[in-house]
Formats: structure tokens, sequence, C-alpha cells
């Protein structure tokens, strides 16, 4: 604000005075060529006039000529040094030029002259804000209201130093207050969803952030920061609208890009993800987020040395960045190194604990239009020799994300074989992206293993239809705690679960529940029993096929040699398919083997790979006449033996005793654990491993020696001795 104090002259007065009314005239319209004139006029007349010489100083400071503003101010106040507008306008310039101790100095003589001077109370705090020193501007911002308690501007800035001083709440009702009074001020809105989202109002900062953009729409920075909280919601069309939006206002904008293409890998849409992460970082090949996203985005598409370099990179540029040590993990953890993947979550979770410690503390400097790198801007090389379980633990308290990280130290234990800690940490699942959306919040308490005293329980599937059938094992078990047991499937599970042990009643996911007391998701159950591997429920087989359906299918397989099931692709859905399926011409080799007979048990779009393969082709389709998986397990028990990829019909043979050979890829899904050919959750099954990642032609090789070997023993008691020989 323009500060003006005038003084009388004693050279022809009334000319001074009449040219100082009218350049002062034109000077607060803006004017300033014309009230420049009028003040040279006055100097002409009475070469040191103080007034003149400051506002010309004034013309000079708003024009950007800071030196010379400097040098006319002093003039002024070497004739006039009792002037606070004086002292509080030079303050002002040296501000501008960037040199804080001697605004700070020029607004305290202000101050001394006149201790009610707003202006200066005002700008010292603003100053001294920025110096760090948080205690002295509070003093001064409190002095502002006290002489105009309607200050909104004061109001705001002491939020904003409230901020600084990791006094949140506070912050949050100054905001508040100001914008009562100024409550069409994008910027208040803006800095009022900082501090809610800081403080853990992820909700709430979304609304501020979306009034901000009510009142301007093209500020690109809001519509980023509105982006960054709903992918923390995980209301991904919503963020990624609002990326759009960001770049749209702002096209080389390579952290909106980098986060869209975040969107875009949670949409499971890699290939577009990969296309914005290479813009991005053809913008500013030294953000650290885009090398860490595309090193997840290859992550996901079974690129692990690509990835690896790029997770590599964007830790050289910001070793504080947990998301890159994450995303390093998940890929040291499909190489097989798990240790190495553990320490890498390890200090992802110590980097998040201490950004949550560092942002409570106010260490970390906020800057509008950046919450990423604020998140990330904690102090490095601060992490605790301490038990990694204490850390987890406290990072968990600290910081809601880590429980991602969480999920996957419990699979790396769970694939190691470590259930104890697995179980416990698996149970983060439902704080993940890919999960949370799937938790059913019961008003019922969540069953954990105390005496159930005759309590009716509610299982219920959670994930996919594999999973289904192998935690329904735990179905007997429940129900001899002394429970009725009320098991909810899905749909297509409705008819092969109808008779299960210990069930009192299955209903069909989607139908209306009885009463119940408890409940619990059926991969809560291991941790419930406190299962190891050695108490792995392995009473098979604990599905039955229908008999009527068995004998159906009996009369169509009738053809000689082996019979063998074949399936070798997956849920398509599944993030990890493309890892994990193979394509039917990989397995044609398998159905070469002489005195064997394939069957097509593939469902889904994989299906129609039949019709691109060799008409004389050893395989019968048999998908067309499997309804549902009852249909599929009365095929299975006419069959000798089945090869699958890690898939659902891998689990259903398994639970049914059926001998049943899963081929894996050389960072498997945890149940089937490590180096190893065998299964405790299965008993019938074999397992067949890449050697190195992507290797399926090792596996295929191996897959088809065994086959030969067992398809050579002619008769079928000979081959079902050979069976159980391979299953033992």
């Amino acid at each position: 604000m323009l500060s003006l104090t005038l003084k009388s002259s004693t050279a022809p007065a009334e000319k001074i005075a009449a040219s100082l009314a009218l350049g002062l005239q034109h000077h607060q319209a803006s004017r300033l060529a014309e009230a420049e004139s009028c003040y040279r006029e006055i100097l002409e007349l009475e070469p040191q006039h103080p007034d003149a010489l400051h506002l010309l100083g004034v013309i000079a400071q708003q024009v950007g000529h800071y030196d010379l503003a400097i040098q006319l101010i002093c003039s002024a106040i070497q004739r006039n040094p009792r002037s606070a507008d004086y002292h509080n306008n030079l303050a002002n310039t040296y501000s501008l030029r960037g040199d804080l101790p001697a605004a700070i100095e020029s607004y305290r003589r202000a101050i001394a002259l006149d201790r009610n001077h707003i202006d200066a109370l005002h700008s010292l705090a603003n100053a001294l804000v920025d110096q760090g020193q948080l205690d002295e501007a509070e003093s001064c911002f409190r002095r502002v209201l006290q002489l105009e308690p309607n200050h909104a501007q004061a109001l705001y800035n002491l939020g904003n130093a409230k901020v600084k001083q990791a006094d949140l709440p506070a912050a949050i009702s100054y905001y508040r207050q100001a914008l009562e009074l100024q409550p069409n001020c994008p910027e208040f809105h803006f800095n009022l969803a900082h501090a809610l989202q800081k403080s853990g109002s992820l909700a709430d900062a979304t609304d501020a952030y979306k009034r901000t953009l009510a009142l301007a729409p093209d500020d690109s920075e809001a519509n980023y920061n509105l982006g960054v909280l709903l992918l923390k919601q995980s209301q991904l069309s919503a963020a990624a609208e609002a990326f759009r939006r960001a770049i749209a206002l702002k096209p080389n904008y390579p952290e909106a890009l980098s986060n869209l293409a975040a969107v875009l890998q949670e949409l499971e849409d890699f290939s577009g993800a990969g296309e914005l992460l290479h813009q991005a970082l053809a913008l500013n090949p030294e953000l650290p987020e885009a090398h860490s996203n595309l090193g997840g985005n290859l992550w996901r598409q079974g690129e692990l040395t690509a990835a690896l370099e790029s997770c590599h990179r964007a830790i050289v540029l910001r070793p504080s960045l947990a998301e890159a040590h994450s995303n390093l993990g998940h890929i040291l953890s499909d190489q097989g190194d798990l240790d190495g993947a553990l320490d890498c979550y390890d200090q992802a979770l110590a980097l998040k604990r201490d950004a949550s410690t560092s942002a409570t503390n106010g260490a970390s400097p906020w800057k509008r239009g950046d919450l990423l790198n604020a998140f990330h801007s904690s102090q490095q090389n601060a992490r605790a020799a301490e038990s990694t379980t204490a850390a987890y633990r406290r990072a968990l308290a600290l910081k809601s994300d880590s429980a991602e990280i969480l999920y996957y130290v419990g699979l790396a234990h769970l694939l190691r074989g470590d259930f104890a800690t697995g179980w416990q940490n698996y149970e983060y699942r439902w704080h993940t992206r890919i999960l949370r959306k799937a938790k059913r919040d019961f008003p019922q308490p969540l069953w954990r293993g105390e005496p159930l005293e005759g309590a009716r329980i509610l299982l219920h599937a959670e994930q996919g239809i594999g999973d289904t059938m192998q935690f329904a094992r735990y179905i007997p078990l429940v129900a001899a705690r002394n429970a009725s047991v009320i098991f909810e499937v899905q749909p297509e599970l409705r008819s092969l679960f109808a008779g299960i042990e210990g069930a009192s009643q299955v209903i069909t996911r989607g139908n209306s529940l009885p009463a119940f007391e408890l409940h619990s998701p059926l991969i809560s159950l291991p941790l419930a029993f406190r299962t190891d591997l050695a108490t792995i429920p392995a009473n098979i087989p604990y599905l039955r096929p229908n008999p009527a359906a068995v004998q159906k299918f009996s009369q169509q397989l009738q053809g000689g040699g082996l019979r063998v099931g074949l399936v070798w692709s997956g849920n398509p859905q599944h993030v990890r398919d493309p890892q994990r399926s193979l394509t039917l011409a990989q397995l044609q080799s398998l159905t070469e083997v002489h005195r064997t007979t394939f069957y097509s048990l593939q469902k889904g779009p994989a299906a129609s790979q039949i019709l691109d393969m060799p008409v004389e082709m050893n395989l019968i389709d048999l998908a067309p006449q499997l309804s549902d998986f009852a249909d599929t397990a009365a095929v299975l028990a006419n069959l000798d033996l089945v090869i699958s990829v890690d898939t659902a019909v891998a689990h259903l043979a398994g639970a049914l005793g059926k001998p049943v050979w899963i081929l894996l890829t050389h960072a498997p899904d945890w149940r089937w654990l490590l180096n190893r050919e065998d299964s405790p959750w299965y008993p019938t099954a074999r397992l067949f491993r890449q050697p190195a990642p992507g290797d399926w032609s090792a596996v295929i090789a191996q897959v088809a020696n065994e086959l030969e070997q067992l398809a050579f023993i002619p008769s079928q008691a000979k081959r079902s001795a050979s069976r159980e020989a391979l299953i033992t």
C-alpha cells in the first residue's frame, strides 16, 4: 500500500502545493508519468523537497527501479527522518529487491516512529515469517488485529504462519475467519485447502479446492492439487479430469502429466500412462516422480530391467522419494530378491514417517502448487535403527498411505513362508487402492478367533474365484468352533459350494443376508486360526462334484490315453495377468505328446485362440459345455491330469484332490511360496516355475518331458500309480 506524508514548503508554497496535489491525483489513478512530471516540477522549485523525493522514489519502486527508489527515499529521510511512511516505503523497496534484513530494519524504524502503523506492522510480520522468525511475526499480526480486527489479509497471513508452526487447527481457523470477511478470495480458499489436506481432512480439502476453482477456474495449480487429492481418495475419473484441466491450462506441465499417468496406471491403461510419462520426461528429464511412475508402469508390464533403471534414476534425483523405493521393492520382489525388497519397503516407510514428522514439526516449507514436493521434502538419512515391525506400526499411524507398502511387506513375508508376520500385514489390504473399495463394512464385529459360543457368523468371499476356492477349507474349522456358518459366494460358485461341509447356509453375493452376529472375509481366517506352514488345513478333498454331472461327462470323455485338461490364461482383469498367462500357441507342443488327449477348459476371451490353431490339433474344446464351476468340477473328476497357469481351475483341481500341474512365473503369487515343487495348500499339485523372469520356454519343455514320461505308461493303473509317485 502507498504510504504518504505531506509536508509544507517554504519555496513558492502555492505552486508547490498545487503541483503536489495534482501529482498525488495522477499517482493514485496510476498515471505515473504525469505524477512524475508534477514531482519534478516541485524539485525544480525546491530541490530537497522531502515529499517530492519520497514520491518519486515510490514511482521508481513501482516500475522496478529499486536502486533509484532507495536512493530517492533515503534522500527524503535525510530531510525528514521522523516520517514513518518514508521508512515503511523504504522497507517495501528493500523487500521487493530481496533484501529482507534491510527491510525488517526499516519496518522497525517505521513502527518505532508510529507504533500503530498497520501497514508497517503487517509487512514486518510477513518479512519475519519469510525469515523464519515465527513467534515475533505472530506478535505483529496480533497487534495488527488489535488495531483492525477485520483485517482479512492479516488473518490469512497469520494462518500461513500457523501452518509453518505446524498448528494446523489454528491455521484453519484463521483462514476461515479471513474467508468470512472476503469469501470470494480464491487464494484464501487455496491455502485453506492445503491446511485441511495436511491435517488429513481430505474430503474438506477437496471441497475447498473446488471452491477455489469456482472462483478461479483457470488456476492450473488448483486443478493440479485437486487432482492430487482425488487420486489419494481413489476418485480416479475425477482425478484424471482435474489433471487434464491443469494440462489444458498449462500444456508444458510435467508434474500433471506424471500424475495423470499414475491415474491411468490405476485404471490399467499402461500404454496411455507410458506415453504421458515419456512426455513428462521430455519436458523435464530430472523429474523424479515421473521416473518413479515409469518404473511402476514398467514393473506392472513385466519389463523388470527397464523398470529397475527408472527407479534407480528417481532415487538418484531424489533419495527421499518414498514411492521410488516402494516401486524398487516390487521389482526386486519379482526378481526373487525378497531381502532387498523388504529393505526397500523399510526405507520407503521410514521416509514416509519422516515426511509426516517433518510436516508436523513445520520443518518442511510448502510452496503453492506442489503438494507432492512438500510431501516428499523430508530430511534424508533419518532412518531409525529399530525393529522393522515397530517402524511399520508407527508409519501407519503417522501416514495412512503407508498401508500400501505394509500390504506388500505382508506379501513378501507370506511368499517366503513367514506366515506370522505375513497374515498380520495382509490385513492392510483394505487400505490399498486396489482393494479398499471391496471392503465390506458391517455393523457386526469382525471375528478374530475368539470363542463363538453358538454365534451365527457370515464368511464372505472377498477377491477372486480362486481365493474363494482356496480358503473355503476353513469353513469346517469355523463350524467346529460351535458356530452356525453362513457362507456368501460369487454367483459362479453357488452350485459348486451348495453342499460344502460346515456351512449351514450358502448364499449368493448380492442377495439379502440373513441375521448374523459376527463376520469375516475368507482370507482373514488364516490370521484368526494363526495358521503357519505346519498347520495349513489340507483335508483334501473338501470340494466334491455332483455325481450325476460326473456321470454325464464320463460318457463324453472316452478318448484313449492320458486325459489332460488344459487352461492357459487367467482373468484378463487381474493386474498380473500379462505375466502369469500364456497363449495356446505356446502350449501347442504339449498337445503333440503321444498317447494323450487334451481337453480345453479355457473360458473367457482367451478361449477364442482355439480358432487360430491347426484344425488337426489334439485338443477338444469343452468350454461351451461349462456353465459354471460345478460343471468344471464334474469334468475334472473324469480327467487324469490338469495343466494350468495360476487360475481358478488350478485351485479347483487342488481342492478336488485331482493331480494338477501349475505353471508359475519366476515371481509367483505368495500362496505358491518359493523354491519348491509341491504346495502345502494342495497335496496333489506339482509346481513348474520359470527359472528366470519371462522364461516360459524352459517351463514348457520341462512339462513336455514329464508328460511324455507319464503318458508312456500304457495302463490306467500304472498311470495312476505314476501320478501318486509324482505327487508324494
